[in-house]
């Protein structure tokens, strides 16, 4: 990646990880392709409705936002991404696509071996930004720092003894109230909300808002 941007900003590289099934004919759509309509009858994009971006292909008529964007140069489409010889096993593909590792079973994510060349010494803890429930298997690298921001969280209600409320969002919990107690707890216990007194957890309440 280069060291700036045409506007003096460092670069960022965002990954957008759909998980799930993704039919890429109807997404990028061969309309002007016969052999397309003759083995889709009943599941193909009629030609009038695709977004054509060029004499044979065309955007699914979904994807305005899409189109508009690669009409500013902006959106790139590479096809027949692959590796030789795939391997037909749902779940050892999908380990080789999150490795990148055809040959051999992996346990290092393609996107986490980025990061560590990115930053060695994981001196920067926010060299990579996870945003989601877990950690992505792309993303898993022993070693390897990344920063977790959920959609939902828990907010910790945490008291000092004879003092006022103090409520404090934590991005660490992420499923039942029991695993909110469990990082007020951590919170107490590493100083991160040092006051005088005796520190107490009560029930966490859920905090809906997005960050």
């Amino acid at each position: 990646m280069a060291d700036k941007t045409v506007n003096g900003k460092a670069p960022k590289l965002v990954v957008l990880q759909l998980t799930g099934a993704n039919d890429y004919l109807n997404t990028v759509v061969p309309y002007t392709n016969p052999l397309y309509y003759d083995n889709r009858p009943n599941m193909h994009i009629p030609a009038e409705q695709v977004q054509p971006i060029d004499a044979t292909l065309g955007f699914n008529p979904h994807m305005q936002a899409v189109k508009r964007l690669y009409d500013e140069g902006k959106v790139a489409i590479i096809h027949s991404i692959g590796y030789p010889n795939p391997n037909y096993s749902h779940f050892r593909s999908m380990d080789i696509w999150y490795t990148c590792e055809p040959e051999k079973v992996s346990s290092e994510g393609w996107l986490g071996k980025v990061v560590r060349d990115l930053d060695p010494k994981g001196d920067n803890v926010l060299t990579a930004v996870n945003f989601g429930r877990g950690l992505p298997r792309a993303l898993s690298l022993s070693g390897v720092p990344v920063a977790n921001s959920i959609p939902m969280v828990f907010s910790l209600a945490c008291r000092v003894q004879h003092g006022p409320w103090r409520w404090r969002p934590s991005y660490a919990c992420t499923a039942a109230p029991k695993v909110a107690m469990k990082c007020c707890a951590i919170w107490v216990r590493q100083g991160w909300m040092r006051k005088r007194g005796q520190i107490s957890c009560v029930q966490p309440r859920i905090n809906t808002s997005r960050r």
